[in-house]
Parts: C-alpha cells; structure tokens; sequence
C-alpha cells in the first residue's frame, strides 16, 4: 500500500467529531486537496480534489479505509477528479466527477473518458462521456455484484469493436 507525505490540519474533539483539511497531500496514486469532517458512528464528509495518477491503486485504498469490498469491475486511467465521500458513517456514498486520459472500466478502454460516478450501497452508477477512435459518444451504467446494465449513445464508432467488450 501507500505511505502518505504532506501537511495535514487535524482537529477532534475528545469525543466522536473529527475534522481534517490538507492542501496538498501526496501518495503513490494521487496528490490531493482534502477537506473533511467525520462524527464517528453518524455522518461523513469528505471532499478530495485530485491529481490522480493510479485510479485501480486509489480504489484498492478506499476500499480499505471504508472497509467495503468493490463487487464491480475494475476501473482504470489516471487525470483529475473531485471525489466526495458523503453520508452515513456505516456506508458513506462516493461520488466522483472526473476527466481520465487513458481511461478504462471491466473490458473497455478509451483515450479520454469524462464523468459522473457514484458508488452506493455496493452498486455503481455513472454518465461517461467517451472520446476514442474507436467510439466517440456517451455511455450510461449500472453495475451491480450480479448485473450490468450499459447503455451507449454513439455520436461515432465501430459496433464490432464495442460488443466484443460487454461479453
């Protein structure tokens, strides 16, 4: 795993609340803007601005600070992101808007990918935007530990190029 460089303001309160904020925190995977607040066995918020050089090693650390096992395929690229960890204590939703040149879920890759994600619940969800040779268009997905469910809107592409990759 990862080691963490940089400064971070850290406040609690001897009880349950804990805030956090660092300007530029450095890992393998990521250099991050983070700002949080946390009271434990209630409620989250944690917004991270980022540099994000490693999204499958950033996951891989999210699961095990959440302790919440992904059941969905992986996801790849690196780019910028804002990510919010947001809700309840005991199963926080994350939602992500980013911009990942190469970008890459389950058996599709692209040049650019461009989005909206959120992760609740075990389930993830998500509006992409697509820019590749091979597909140029938008793409909507419910991923869950049994199903996945996309939907592709082609403004340009080679169809025997995509279905290959929902098999």
């Amino acid at each position: 795993m990862t080691g963490f460089r940089g400064t971070v303001d850290f406040n609690w309160d001897g009880k349950k609340k804990i805030s956090f904020t660092s300007q530029k925190l450095e890992s393998s995977f990521a250099v991050m803007n983070v700002d949080g607040a946390i009271e434990i066995e209630k409620d989250v918020k944690v917004v991270i601005q980022s540099d994000v050089a490693d999204v499958k090693q950033g996951r891989e650390f999210t699961s095990l600070i959440l302790k919440e096992k992904f059941d969905f395929p992986e996801i790849r690229g690196h780019g910028i992101a804002e990510i919010k960890i947001l809700g309840d204590y005991a199963s926080p939703q994350i939602k992500a808007d980013f911009i990942m040149a190469p970008g890459g879920f389950d058996k599709f890759e692209a040049r650019s990918v461009s989005g909206l994600a959120e992760i609740a619940k075990g389930e993830l969800s998500g509006l992409f935007k697509i820019d590749d040779p091979d597909m140029k268009g938008s793409l909507r997905l419910v991923s869950r530990p049994k199903d996945l469910n996309v939907k592709i809107h082609l403004d340009e592409g080679l169809v025997e190029r995509i279905f290959p990759a929902l098999d």
